[in-house]
Parts: structure tokens; sequence; C-alpha cells
């Protein structure tokens, strides 16, 4: 075959008119149409071998109606495909048991074609077991009609083998199939999950997800008493960035600072886009003062490693923080209000800095603070 028709039947990459939602269905007919394809090619010196020429000419026929059905699929068209696939199977398994008796096993086939009806259309429930009645139904039948049948030709003694082989290899399609459906229906289902959890630009958890981990956190550090701490960070002027560089410029912004908070936490602690330019570090089994020195230490890594381009210079990325060990007389809701108040207090004392909230009386210290050297002159 051509090179360039040959190129139409690879199936490992996504094709521009399959939709990425169809890949499933795309990748399991595709190797199904070709598994089909070579056993049918490979049946045609088999049926004159054993002198049944006729049978011969319908695998002629059938071999560029499975061709025709990888191509379709290939297009876009996965339901005609498989629509394609079954009538051929049906006719083909029709008349080699009226040919060559139900002995020689043709009609097994009819079980892997009626999974493929079932899995891979998008007929509705109802309609895909009304199709796999009907293909039962019809197995059923063949025994009815053709059970007289006796093989009368050549090599009968490999009777039993061609009826193995035949259950086997109807089989294996069918087998590999389902094995890649639930292969392909996992990686879905984890993207998916990936994607309800993530945050789309910095690849960091959600506040949505956070919000549940924090829940499991607090009630964690309840029963086994253990230390939580919990920093609240914004970058300093992040407006500026964006109305005087543009979105492009401020979404590098926050994925530089998102991928320097991630890199400089334990797999343990949950770094988290909490909204806009605000990021939540929740540090389970971590003490105020060994928070506060993780905290400060990305701090300096941030400012001293993210830059913008300014009209004339590069300037520095600067960020405040808010940090608080959570209190469980205090709450969760009351914890996360505290970090919110220290991080007002970091960003009202000159930025560039980290507050530790402490929940005696509502006072706030920030310990150590950093000078700052802000871009411009605001407010925010």
């Amino acid at each position: 075959m051509p090179a360039g028709f040959l190129q139409q039947l690879k199936f490992h990459t996504r094709p521009d008119c399959v939709d990425e939602s169809n890949f499933k269905r795309f990748y399991v007919l595709s190797l199904v149409g070709v598994f089909g394809l070579i056993v049918h090619i490979l049946l045609i010196p088999g049926f004159l071998v054993i002198g049944a020429t006729h049978m011969a000419i319908i695998n002629l026929i059938s071999v560029p109606i499975w061709l025709i059905g990888l191509l379709l699929n290939r297009r876009g068209k996965h339901t005609l495909a498989v629509y394609l696939f079954t009538f051929e199977v049906i006719c083909h398994s029709v008349f080699s048991a009226a040919t060559l008796g139900l002995d020689s096993g043709f009609q097994f086939y009819l079980w892997s074609i009626s999974a493929l009806i079932i899995l891979h259309t998008k007929l509705k429930p109802f309609s895909s077991f009304i199709y796999s009645c009907i293909i039962t139904f019809l197995f059923a039948s063949l025994y009815v009609w053709f059970g007289q049948i006796e093989y009368t030709y050549a090599y009968p003694n490999l009777l039993p083998l061609i009826h193995f082989l035949n259950i086997t290899i109807a089989n294996l399609p069918l087998a590999a199939g389902l094995s890649m459906t639930l292969q392909l229906t996992v990686k879905q289902e984890l993207k998916l999950r990936k994607l309800a959890n993530n945050d789309s630009l910095t690849n960091l958890y959600n506040r949505r997800y956070t919000q549940n981990a924090l829940k499991q956190q607090t009630a964690l550090a309840n029963r086994e008493h253990s230390p939580l701490s919990i920093a609240l960070g914004d970058i300093d002027f992040f407006k500026k960035v964006n109305d005087q560089l543009g979105h492009d410029q401020g979404d590098l912004v926050l994925i530089g600072v998102a991928k320097l908070l991630k890199g400089s936490m334990r797999s343990s602690d949950i770094v988290c886009r909490w909204g806009g330019e605000e990021f939540l570090i929740v540090m389970p089994s971590t003490q105020i003062d060994s928070a506060f020195e993780k905290i400060e230490k990305v701090r300096k890594q941030i400012n001293q490693t993210i830059l913008v381009n300014q009209t004339t210079n590069k300037a520095s990325v600067s960020m405040s923080f808010g940090l608080v060990e959570y209190d469980c007389e205090l709450g969760l809701e009351s914890t996360l209000k505290l970090a919110d108040n220290a991080l007002y207090q970091s960003k009202a004392s000159g930025r560039n800095q980290t507050t530790i909230a402490k929940v005696s009386n509502n006072q706030y210290q920030a310990l150590e603070p950093r000078p700052n050297l802000p871009m411009h002159a605001d407010t925010n």
C-alpha cells in the first residue's frame, strides 16, 4: 500500500479531526480495525487452501470494508465505523456458519462486535441494549439454522484447531479493547481530577481542593495534637505589573512564584493558588518558628530571582506573607482570618516581609522584618 495511505492508518497520535474527548474511541476502534483487517487478509489464502473459494472472495470484499472503516474512524466518524465493522462481521459470521458449519467457530466473532457496539457508539443505553440483544439472538439462531451443516472441505482433521483459533482470535480484540478502554478511562479520570483540583495557570492546587485538604489536616492536628502552620502570601504591586506590563508578564510572574513556592516546600506541604495573586501554604507537623524560616527563605528567593521587564530596566518582584499556627480552640475559619490579618500587617508595615499572627489578644508582631524595595509607590 502507498506510504500516504499507511500514514492514514496510524492511531498512536490524535488526528486533527478527532476530538480529544473521542480519542479513547478512536484508539480502540483503530486497534480493532487493524486487527480485523489483518485477520481477513490472512483468511484469504486459508480459504483457498481448503477449497472454500467463495469464502475467499467474500474476504476479498471484506478487506476494503475494514479499510474504509479505519478511514472513517480517523476522520472522526467513529459510530459509522462501528456500524460498518458490525455489518461486515455479521455477514461474515452468517456466511461462514452456512458454508463451513458451526464447528469452524466463526460465529464467536459476534460476541466481540456486540461489546464494540455497547462501548464505542453514542447510542443511548437502551438502544445499545437492544442492538446487543439482536446480535445475541442472531448468535443463538445460527445454531438453529445451521446446526446440521457439516464441514466438507479439505483438512477436516484441522477443524478442532480452526475452532480453537477462531474463539481465541475473536476474544483477543475484545479483551484488548476492554483493557485499553479501562486504561484510557482511568487516565481521563485522573486528568479530569487534576483539572478539578489544580489551577490551570500555575498547576498548583486550587482553592476548592485546599479547603477540603485543610479540613483533613486540621482534623489530623486535633487528633494527634501535632502542630500545623499556615502561610498566606500576596505578590506586592501585582496590579501594577498587569496594568503597566500586561497580563502576559503578570502570568509569568505568577508561574515563577508558584514554581519557587512549590520547589521550596516538602511533598507533604500543600501549596495553593488561593485567588488572584494570593497563595496559601499549609505545612503539617511544622511549628511556627520552623515555618517562619521556610517562608523567609522562599520570600528572599522570590525577591532575588523573579524579575519583570520595565521600560528601562528589570525590577525584582517581592512578596508579603502572613503566618499563623493553627489553634484547635480557635478553629480553622478564625485561624485563616488571623493569617489574612497578619498579611495585611506585612503590607501596612512596608511589604516584602513576613508577619506572624499571635493568637493571644489578637496581637501581631513582625519578626525580623526585611526592608522592602517597592517598584512603585502604591497602597496595594
